[in-house]
């Protein structure tokens, strides 16, 4: 009689963690030090492009031309160009069509990438002449002690972006790290940059700085007679007042000033980080990047946080100190859920599981162009959410099923 063998006990391991591939000296890449030099020179002229200084034209396309180089040599990554590129583009049509407010928006992204990927690939004594040789630089091009210290803005944030990758931590802790201490170091210089310029630095003088400033958009806005037919035609027969419209747009874009600061700097870290891992694939030492590295998992409170803010901007009609709290905490995270419910979506069309939602996508985009991100960012929110009560599901169904027979012959065992 044959008596099958007592079965194995059905062992849950909850959490693997990924290996750590910077413990060893073995698993350090060997990178060619002609190729590490020239990109220390990109990161050093990068690193001297910051809106203070007034570099020559004979300085800026060059600066183009080898930033699209290591793109297309070292990154080797579509997305960060796109995303290099939506920067240049933004920034040269909102700075007044100048190619250098546009490279001022790029330039951080290859210092804090590039510095970065430096850093833990080479982690040799002769990298700490990056900053000696761009103070150095800054200092010949300002003439000022003080403001050449906003060259190194960025580096920083590039030592904290290695520090944490090679310590193997999430995308999101990584990228939420390097973008407060960036943000915290672009505000120092902000501070530096006004206390040289006036003289004083005083929250008084730079509220009344930013009223000024509203004041004098709206009365352009107002006396500009294009923008005026066009809001009269578009509110044509709705009874509403073109100006009331202006100054109400005109204050929740000054409300949303800190959030809308603070995406900006989570979007520059966010591409370097890309940036910084993207090169690795790029050089060939791919093995250093773990899953931990490379998916991008919000937290279940910041999805909660996210819907709840998102409830009161549309149930509330008020105009308070609470609701702009909530607005920019909004806005804050709207990247973040996006890119989440993008990531979704595209495994739910690849699997041939969404296609509810894709109608849905395509009516906004039709009808609605301007919810289209909202409902991207609510199914990126509705994942975050339901992401741990799914995984929970699928291993209890997983334990449920309990261990194969060993003599099926099905049984790979």
């Amino acid at each position: 009689m044959n008596q099958k063998p007592f079965p194995l006990p059905n062992i849950q391991v909850k959490h693997i963690p990924d290996p750590n591939p910077w413990e060893t000296l073995k698993t350090i890449p060997h990178v060619s030090l002609a190729g590490g030099i020239l990109l220390s020179l990109l990161v050093v002229a990068c690193a001297l492009y910051q809106l203070p200084f007034d570099p020559p034209v004979i300085f800026t396309l060059p600066l183009l031309v080898c930033c699209a180089l290591a793109l297309i040599g070292v990154v080797r990554s579509a997305a960060v160009g796109v995303a290099c590129g939506v920067l240049f583009v933004c920034g040269f049509f909102f700075g007044g069509f100048s190619a250098e407010v546009g490279l001022a928006l790029v330039c951080p992204v290859f210092v804090m990438g590039l510095g970065a990927y430096l850093i833990s690939t080479f982690r040799a004594k002769w990298l700490i002449s990056i900053p000696v040789v761009t103070y150095i630089l800054a200092l010949l091009f300002c003439g000022d002690a003080a403001i050449a210290l906003l060259s190194l803005i960025a580096m920083p944030a590039a030592g904290i972006l290695a520090h944490q990758t090679m310590r193997n931590q999430s995308r999101v802790s990584v990228i939420c790290m390097t973008t407060l201490l960036y943000g915290l170091c672009y505000a120092f210089g902000f501070v530096l940059l006004a206390f040289r310029t006036n003289g004083s630095v005083s929250l008084t003088e730079m509220v009344a700085a930013l009223e000024t400033t509203r004041e004098e958009i709206i009365a352009f806005t107002l006396g500009n007679e294009q923008i005026m037919q066009m809001l009269n035609k578009t509110y044509e027969g709705l009874g509403v007042n073109v100006r009331d419209v202006v100054v109400s747009t005109v204050n929740l874009l000054f409300n949303l000033l800190p959030g809308m600061a603070i995406v900006l700097v989570n979007v520059l870290t966010y591409t370097a980080q890309l940036m910084c891992t993207r090169a690795y694939v790029g050089t060939g030492v791919k093995s250093l990047l773990t899953r931990t590295a490379q998916l991008f998992i919000l937290s279940v409170p910041a999805g909660l946080i996210y819907t709840l803010c998102l409830l009161i901007t549309i149930f509330s009609g008020a105009s308070n100190m609470f609701t702009a709290l909530v607005q920019n905490l909004l806005v804050i995270l709207l990247p973040g859920m996006t890119l989440v419910g993008i990531f979704k979506l595209a495994a739910d069309l690849k699997r041939g599981t969404s296609r509810v939602w894709l109608f849905i996508m395509i009516a906004c985009a039709i009808f609605f162009p301007y919810m289209l991100i909202l409902c991207i960012a609510f199914s990126g929110a509705m994942t975050t959410l339901t992401r741990p009560l799914v995984t929970r599901m699928m291993l209890k169904m997983q334990n449920q099923n309990g261990p194969e027979d060993p003599d099926d012959p099905k049984d790979p065992r």
